[in-house]
């Protein structure tokens, strides 16, 4: 394996129904349409990774919501397991958090600075996803020690009720382009996600073979 910039424009899909049981036929199916797969940590295995790549897609990690809650270890630990190599990029799911109080956002920002900080130090890219619902500001988000950021679709409702649809000050490298449908018949639903570049000219590194 090796890491790569992905291609701006590039489209790429992300599911949970695949990460736990796509097949190779599928991924082969899949790569017709998209460049690049975003596959779940804790469901993804090698064998999962290595029929992906055999397409020719590119890959890179999403942790399942609230992972974050669980610090750093597991994470890395999924990362090594699956031999990803040093500048891997996993995306951090911020999103469905209950607490909106300032006190449990502020908790909750202090695990995922642990968490972007623990997976750092072991050789990988921390990133973080955001989508409704979730208390942060955009300059909150932006203060955390990540380098890459990707949108949901869905405009975002800080815990004051401000919209905002960017962290303040970089912006996005993948944006979702499309609701989740079952797109290629596969009995589950599908995302897809449009590769750019933030504001800092910074891209998606992925992996492929």
């Amino acid at each position: 394996m090796k890491l790569v910039n992905a291609p701006v424009g590039a489209c790429v899909f992300d599911s949970v129904g695949f990460s736990q049981g796509g097949t190779a036929a599928q991924a082969v199916q899949a790569a017709v349409r998209c460049q690049g797969f975003g596959g779940y940590l804790g469901s993804v295995t090698p064998a999962r990774l290595a029929s992906v790549l055999a397409t020719g897609l590119g890959f890179f990690a999403y942790t399942y919501g609230g992972e974050w809650r669980n610090g750093p270890a597991r994470t890395v630990a999924w990362m090594n397991a699956l031999q990803l190599p040093p500048g891997a990029l996993v995306a951090c799911d911020v999103e469905n958090i209950t607490d909106t109080s300032d006190a449990g956002a502020l908790a909750s920002l202090q695990q995922i600075r642990a968490w972007a900080n623990g997976v750092t130090a072991a050789g990988f890219l921390a990133a973080l996803y955001t989508a409704p619902p979730q208390p942060f500001t955009g300059d909150e988000l932006g203060a955390l020690p990540v380098t890459r950021y990707i949108a949901s679709a869905g405009l975002l409702q800080d815990r004051r009720g401000k919209e905002w649809t960017e962290p303040t000050h970089c912006g996005y490298v993948l944006r979702q382009v499309a609701p989740s449908v079952d797109a290629f018949g596969w009995g589950y639903p599908v995302d897809f996600s449009q590769v750019g570049q933030d504001r800092k000219g910074r891209g998606l590194p992925w992996v492929v073979a």
